[in-house]
């Protein structure tokens, strides 16, 4: 069985991150189906630390807690895709 080693979600197009918090507890449970097939996997969210507006800190709770994964923001892709390799360099992005 394939494991999910990394994933990149890019928002540096996106606008706004209006999220509840109801729903973002809700992408993190639904996202703990994944860390149960591949609980080494590392997620980085990429975008401007406005659009985030705070919700860094509620996204890595919950990534940890629920979902049971690593996650970190960061500024770019190439940042992303840095940290990545650092940690798991065979499976450099």
């Amino acid at each position: 069985e394939t494991e999910l080693c990394y994933q990149i979600v890019d928002f540096s197009s996106a606008l706004d991150f209006d999220v509840a918090e109801a729903d973002l507890r809700r992408i993190a449970i639904l996202d703990q189906a994944a860390a149960l097939k591949s609980p080494n996997q590392l997620v980085a969210l990429v975008g401007t630390d406005e659009f985030f507006k705070g919700a860094q800190q509620r996204y890595a709770v919950y990534a940890q807690v629920w979902a049971g994964f690593r996650s970190e923001f960061f500024t770019s892709v190439a940042d992303a895709r840095a940290w990545i390799a650092q940690i798991c360099p065979e499976y450099s992005p």
